[in-house]
């Protein structure tokens, strides 16, 4: 397209060819322009002079009034700079409409909007190209190739491109292809509205990139005007984040009844009905079929399960449910572990009470949980046997299933000798780490309370302490795993700074951790980032995930100079920090 449309492009009234039949009809000093480049059809004077009154050459009336358009035409478009005239349509005898007014949904009404809104007369306002880029949304840029776009293959081609650019934010794209399969004239006839190629012509540039803006005016939201289709998405979004606390809370009534281990344990192309599952279950209630079929139908509806629809014999269609591919995170694997475990300790009663305190902790200070039972979820599991219980079997299952693919990928163990896994819970991650690493001496640092629970394992050595007292010195290698996005920075440079001394100089800290990005995108995995960083937000003193540049401010703080970053499985990265 660069080749095709060049930026430097221009309405220029030199730029003509004659026409035999418009200079014989008028005595008029206008020449009827070719279709310019960029736009329509247009006529334009070749020169702005006083036409001669001599009799022999008196225009008619019809010519007069045309030569009278196209001189206010004239003097109008002279305001706007030559380098940004493509911006506009040669028909505008009202002069420059804004581009982004245009593109909206039809210049009358634009103009009426604008008018009331701003005070300009008409809507008419010429706009620099900064000011394009920023006043266009991307809303309005889709609406606009929605809307404008001709109909036909090429059409589609170009919108469907253009949509795709807008979704992944790659405004530099341009449909190479379909300007490459079609000839240029069957392109600028069909293209022929200049607030089209402002888009295609911004989208190309790299150095106009389109940035979302919302200016501090009302007129904004007549601005952003949504489809029908849109509107009813939205919606139903909403909808489903309002009622969103429904799924969590049915997975862990599955995940208790055991209903995704009977469903997956049903073999190869099992599918199982609700009265196949309730004739599992310890019940007696009449009513636990149905029960049971409308829990699995939100689960198969959120693709946790997968269900089929038969014909029985009494003619009512009945479901049916196998597993999908997510229950094997939801269901034991062969090491007898799954992030079932997770979600019983996130959605546990007494959990779940310091998400009540959020609204409070924010407008009082303070930390949620703490505001819930007076004491930090720490100190709360000291007291707390059962809750204890349940969070060291989902520390279990998530250390055994995350740390399994730290060690598929990472390759940092191959020269430690003795390895302090600082916070390592019952020792169930230095039992795999030696099991992969034999030859690895494990030390288990943890509280007295987690301590106690630690079943002895060969290599690995169990010790009560406190990391924000000291770490036991002695080992070349320390492994911090989910402990730093529990506390402050300054804790956190406090825990680290004692790392730092037990360490020999050639040692190193291994820290895994979420790392997050500094822009949140709509992905899985940032969103289960940001879920867990909101986890902390309730429940730990300062605790929260960070980004890179945060955890290296961290370790440079704590005296550490070498810093090294590594990406390893869904929102697991581990982090290198030396001396």
């Amino acid at each position: 397209m660069a080749a095709t449309i060049p930026a430097s492009a221009s309405l220029s009234v030199g730029r003509s060819t004659s026409n035999p039949a418009s200079s014989s009809s008028c005595p008029c000093p206008a020449t009827a322009l070719p279709r310019t480049f960029f736009l329509g059809f247009a006529r334009f004077p070749a020169a702005v002079a006083k036409p001669s009154l001599g009799v022999a050459s008196l225009p008619s009336r019809r010519c007069l009034r045309a030569h009278s358009q196209q001189q206010e035409q004239q003097q109008r478009l002279a305001v706007v700079p030559r380098e940004q005239r493509w911006m506009f349509e040669e028909s505008e005898i009202n002069g420059p409409v804004n581009a982004e007014k245009v593109a909206v949904s039809g210049k009358k009404r634009t103009q009426k909007l604008y008018r009331r809104h701003s005070g300009r007369p008409g809507g008419m306002k010429v706009e620099t190209f900064d000011q394009l880029q920023q006043r266009i949304p991307e809303r309005i840029i889709e609406h606009a190739v929605r809307g404008m776009l001709p109909k036909g293959r090429l059409g589609r081609t170009l919108f469907t491109h253009l949509k795709d650019c807008l979704q992944q934010r790659s405004f530099s794209c341009v449909p190479c292809d379909a300007w490459q399969r079609h000839e240029t004239s069957f392109l600028l006839h069909s293209l022929r509205h200049s607030s089209i190629f402002i888009f295609l012509l911004l989208l190309h540039h790299d150095h106009l990139p389109l940035q979302p803006y919302s200016p501090n005016m009302d007129s904004v939201k007549d601005m952003q005007q949504l489809t029908r289709e849109e509107d009813e998405n939205a919606c139903t979004y909403a909808m489903q984040l309002v009622i969103g606390a429904a799924l969590p809370m049915t997975l862990k009534a599955a995940i208790e009844l055991d209903l995704l281990e009977i469903v997956a344990g049903a073999g190869p192309g099992a599918k199982l009905s609700p009265d196949d599952l309730v004739a599992r279950l310890p019940t007696q209630n009449p009513h636990a079929a149905e029960m049971v079929d409308r829990i699995l139908r939100l689960l198969a509806a959120y693709s946790i399960v997968s269900c089929s629809v038969e014909t029985g014999e009494d003619g009512r269609p009945s479901r049916r449910y196998s597993p999908a591919p997510v229950c094997r995170y939801l269901t034991k694997n062969e090491d007898g572990v799954s992030l079932a475990a997770v979600n019983l300790m996130v959605q546990d009663k007494a959990t779940m009470e310091s998400w009540y305190h959020l609204k409070d902790a924010v407008l009082e200070g303070g930390i949620p949980f703490h505001k819930a039972y007076g004491v930090t979820a720490f100190e709360y599991h000291g007291g707390d046997a059962r809750l204890n219980q349940v969070f060291n079997e989902c520390m279990r299952n998530h250390s055994t299933i995350f740390t399994k693919k730290v060690l598929d990928v990472y390759r940092g163990f191959d020269d430690v000798k003795v390895l302090v896994d600082v916070g390592g819970g019952t020792g169930g991650t230095l039992r795999m780490i030696t099991s992969r690493h034999p030859h690895i001496k494990g030390v288990n640092l943890d509280l007295p309370h987690v301590i106690s629970e630690a079943t002895p394992c060969p290599g690995v050595e169990h010790v009560s302490g406190d990391m924000f007292e000291s770490v036991p010195s002695g080992g070349d290698a320390i492994f911090l795993k989910w402990i730093l996005h529990d506390w402050s920075d300054e804790q956190c440079v406090k825990i680290l700074r004692n790392c730092w001394k037990a360490l020999p100089e050639n040692g190193k800290v291994i820290v895994v951790e979420c790392v997050l990005p500094t822009a949140p995108e709509p992905t899985p995995e940032i969103q289960s980032a940001c879920q867990a960083d909101l986890m902390m937000l309730a429940c730990c003193p300062g605790g929260k995930e960070r980004n890179q540049p945060e955890y290296q401010a961290l370790a440079n703080e704590a005296g550490f100079s070498g810093f090294k970053l590594m990406h390893v499985y869904s929102i697991i990265w581990v982090m290198e920090l030396t001396k």
